[in-house]
């Protein structure tokens, strides 16, 4: 099960004397959680609704429910969509040839689902068979929008500019990346610059999903885009020298080639199909075979449960 815990530490050292790897969007952390932390994914702000019953919750709770669902933002969104799997390099795939086919079976299966749930999505934005549609993935914009967000952050997180991270990122990514940079020495400034893009193809969506925020019509929906971004890097500290001049320190620019998946999330009515503006919600490390079966497993458990609720 993937969470939100943002692991700080590489990120923090990108900013600082001691950099010895840097990325510039921190990792979302893939863990395990039980299944009650799970099944919070999906119900983060259900505040409303009556869960002293098994029973679905009355008309009037669930309207007064989805007025809630209808102010919320993609700044409060904390986790990634249960059920992303986002392939890893073939080096960590399964050696021998059944456990590979396995694992490369979820990969499609994945993959097939994201894109299954956002054109039925599109599809049923239609108001008739001539109609148009609504609802739009426009992926090129997405594209050009995750590359400009990507480079934004960096420079914002480089120059200080907390007031620029709090609208890019989530409030779970932007309050640790305040924290930091109020943290730094006030003898040391940065500059950050992307020098390329590498690769053919690049940057390009690995993972796309679309799902109600809860289980009941007329719920808003959490559209997650996760996208892939090879690029050369480069890195500038500043010293304040005696003198009050800032100067280069010895060995103060760095290049680095990093791959990162950044994932953005914005939320969408289906009232209007209209869609908030997208925020970044930090970044996703492959998912290995081994974390694949975890997360299986803790869905499994979690439907479980769920179905239990409402057997007779």
């Amino acid at each position: 099960m993937a969470s939100t815990r943002v692991g700080l530490r590489a990120f923090r050292d990108m900013f600082s004397h001691t950099v010895k790897r840097a990325t510039t969007v921190p990792a979302i952390r893939r863990t395990v959680v039980a299944p009650l932390v799970a099944r919070s994914v999906r119900n983060a702000s259900t505040r409303g609704f009556d869960r002293k019953s098994h029973l679905p919750p009355s008309p009037s709770a669930r309207t007064s429910s989805l007025d809630q669902l209808d102010r919320i933002e993609p700044s409060a969104m904390q986790m990634i969509l249960p059920g992303t799997l986002i392939p890893p390099p073939l080096s960590q795939w399964p050696r021998q040839p059944k456990p590979f086919f396995n694992f490369f079976w979820d990969v499609v299966k994945a993959w097939g689902r994201g894109k299954l749930q956002v054109l039925m999505m599109s599809i049923s934005s239609k108001k008739g068979i001539l109609k148009p549609r609504q609802f739009k993935l426009n992926n090129a914009q997405v594209i050009l929008t995750a590359k400009a967000m990507h480079r934004e952050m960096a420079e914002a997180l480089a120059v200080g500019n907390k007031d620029a991270l709090t609208k890019l990122c989530v409030k779970a990514l932007a309050t640790p990346l305040s924290a930091n940079i109020d943290s730094r020495q006030n003898s040391r400034r940065y500059d950050w610059e992307l020098v390329k893009y590498s690769g053919w193809r690049n940057p390009t969506i690995v993972s796309q999903s679309l799902s109600p925020i809860l289980q009941s019509k007329g719920s808003p929906l959490m559209r997650q885009v996760i996208v892939r971004i090879k690029s050369r890097q480069r890195r500038t500290t500043y010293h304040k020298s005696a003198n009050g001049l800032w100067q280069v320190n010895e060995g103060g620019k760095q290049e680095m080639d990093l791959e990162e998946y950044v994932a953005l999330v914005s939320i969408v009515k289906p009232t209007t199909w209209a869609s908030s503006e997208w925020r970044i919600l930090g970044s996703v490390e492959p998912t290995t075979p081994e974390e694949w079966e975890m997360e299986k497993n803790a869905l499994n458990a979690i439907e479980q449960e769920e179905l239990k609720k409402y057997k007779l």
